[in-house]
C-alpha cells in the first residue's frame, strides 16, 4: 500500500471557500492539514494594506517554516506565503520539506530602489522554491529567464474558480440590456469607453470610480462599487462580458471572464498571456487585440447584432468552465505535483 504523503496547506483565503481545494489534496495524497491566518476583507489605505496584509502574510510564511518540518510538502495559497517560507529555508540551508508556491505574477514597480529590491529578494527566495505555478504557459518561460532560474522549476496549473450557481435554461430572453465589465488589475478602461461610442446598449463597469483616469464617464457607462453577492447577479443579468487589458506579459482578469464563463456568458477579452489559454476565439469567447479600439467595437457589435452566435459561445464556455477550471480539478492538478516532488508518483 502506497504511503500518505504529509502535506501542508497554507492557506489566506479570506472570502473565497478552497475546501474543495484541500479536499481534492487530500483524496490523492492521504494527508493535508491546513494552516489558516485570518485575513481582513479590504483596507481602507497603502499603509493599511502594509499593515495588515503583509505582515500577516509574512506571519503565516514563518508559522508554515516552523511547523513544516513535520511534513513532506508544504502548499502556499498566495505566494507572498510561499517567497518567505523559500527565504526562510535559503537563509538557514534547510531543504526538507519541498515547497509549492502557487499562482505566481510579477509585476515591476515603478520606483526603481523598491522595484530593485523587490526584485532581489524574490530572486534569493525563488531559490528555495522546489515549484511555482503560473497561470500561463508563456509565465513559465518569462519567469524563468526573468530570474535565470532552470524551467523545471516553474509549472503552467489553470487556474481555477469557486463555481457560480449556472443561470436557468433559457433566462437570456428576459434579461436586462447591459453589457458588463468589472475589476482593477491591468485594466484598460479608456480603450473600452472609446470602443462603446455610438453603441446602443449601457455599458456598466463593476469598479471604484478611481479605475478610469477621466474626468467624465461618457453617457452610456455606469460604474458601481458591488458586494461579491451583487457582483454575481449583475454577471448573471448581462448580454455578454468585456474585460478589456493593458500589458500582454501578465496574467489578470482571469477570475472575471472564468465565472463568467462559467454563467453562461459570451465573453470578450483582451489577448495576453493570461487569456490565451483558457479562450478558444470565436468559440468559447472573443479575444481582441490589446489598445485596439476598432477591433474592440468590432467584437461588441458582432456579439451584440448575433443573438444565436452569443449563446452558443456562452453554452460552450460554460461547458468547458465547469469540467476544467473547477476547484477539484486544480487541486489534483496541485496534489500530483506534490506526489512527483517527494518521488512518491503522480495519480489520476
Amino acid at each position: 500500500m502506497r504511503k500518505s504523503t504529509k502535506a501542508l496547506f497554507l492557506d489566506t483565503e479570506a472570502v473565497t471557500d478552497i475546501s474543495m481545494v484541500v479536499e481534492a489534496i487530500r483524496h490523492t495524497l492521504g494527508s493535508c492539514d491546513v494552516l489558516r491566518i485570518e485575513m481582513p476583507v479590504s483596507y481602507r489605505s497603502t499603509l493599511d494594506k502594509v499593515l495588515n496584509f503583509w505582515t500577516r502574510y509574512s506571519l503565516l510564511g514563518v508559522r508554515g517554516f516552523i511547523h513544516g518540518k513535520r511534513y513532506d510538502i508544504v502548499i502556499a495559497w498566495q505566494q507572498v506565503v510561499g517567497l518567505v517560507f523559500s527565504f526562510l529555508k535559503r537563509l538557514f540551508f534547510v531543504n526538507r520539506p519541498k515547497i509549492i508556491i502557487l499562482k505566481f505574477i510579477y509585476r515591476k514597480r515603478k520606483n526603481r530602489l523598491n522595484s530593485l529590491l523587490r526584485f532581489m529578494f524574490t530572486k534569493f527566495a525563488l531559490q528555495g522554491a522546489d515549484c511555482v505555478t503560473c497561470l500561463s504557459r508563456k509565465e513559465v518561460e518569462y519567469y524563468s529567464g526573468l530570474f535565470s532560474l532552470e524551467p523545471d522549476k516553474f509549472k503552467f496549473i489553470d487556474f481555477s474558480i469557486e463555481l457560480p450557481n449556472p443561470l436557468p435554461r433559457r433566462v437570456l430572453k428576459n434579461q436586462d440590456e447591459y453589457i458588463i465589465s468589472a475589476g482593477t488589475s491591468n485594466r484598460d478602461y479608456p480603450s473600452l469607453f472609446k470602443a462603446m461610442e455610438g453603441v446602443d446598449r449601457q455599458l456598466i463597469v463593476l469598479a471604484p470610480r478611481g479605475s478610469f483616469p477621466g474626468d467624465s464617464l461618457p453617457e452610456n457607462v455606469k460604474m458601481f462599487l458591488t458586494s461579491p453577492d451583487e457582483y454575481l447577479e449583475f454577471l448573471r443579468k448581462a448580454l455578454f462580458v468585456v474585460v478589456p487589458l493593458k500589458d500582454v506579459d501578465i496574467s489578470s482578469g482571469l477570475l472575471v471572464f472564468l465565472e463568467a464563463m462559467a454563467l453562461g456568458k459570451a465573453v470578450i477579452v483582451s489577448e495576453t498571456w493570461g487569456t490565451a489559454d483558457y479562450v478558444e476565439n470565436m468559440k468559447t469567447g472573443v479575444l481582441v487585440r490589446p489598445g485596439d479600439v476598432e477591433d474592440l467595437k468590432k467584437a461588441v457589435c458582432y456579439l451584440l447584432e448575433n443573438e444565436d452566435k452569443r449563446e452558443e459561445m456562452g453554452r460552450r464556455a460554460q461547458a468547458v468552465v465547469r469540467k476544467k477550471y473547477n476547484r477539484t480539478v486544480f487541486g489534483k492538478n496541485i496534489a500530483n505535483l506534490a506526489l512527483q516532488l517527494t518521488n512518491t508518483g503522480s495519480h489520476q
